[in-house]
């Protein structure tokens, strides 16, 4: 299933996961908030105890984000110029 998670739709609320790369720029400026809304429709789009799986650049700041949304993040990888997390809702 395919869904813009820029705005959150009621009719995917219920998912076990969510395995996302958000954007991070429009044309070439960097916008992190694209991702933390990314992210905040993800949050409202899971299950309670649904994961969310993340590759987002390196130099963008996700993890206050990630904290305070869900009741576990952790960043599984970092290298190569990206980030990997995993939350849980």
């Amino acid at each position: 299933l395919w869904s813009d998670l820029t705005t959150f739709q009621s009719d995917i609320s219920d998912l076990d996961f969510i395995v996302m790369n958000p954007p991070f720029h429009e044309g070439k400026k960097t916008d992190s908030d694209i991702g933390v809304s990314f992210i905040s429709c993800a949050y409202a789009s899971l299950k309670k105890q649904g994961r969310l799986f993340m590759v987002a650049n390196q130099k963008l700041p996700y993890e206050d984000i990630l904290r305070q949304k869900f009741s576990q993040s952790e960043k599984v990888y970092e290298g190569r110029g990206f980030k990997v997390y995993a939350a849980i809702k």
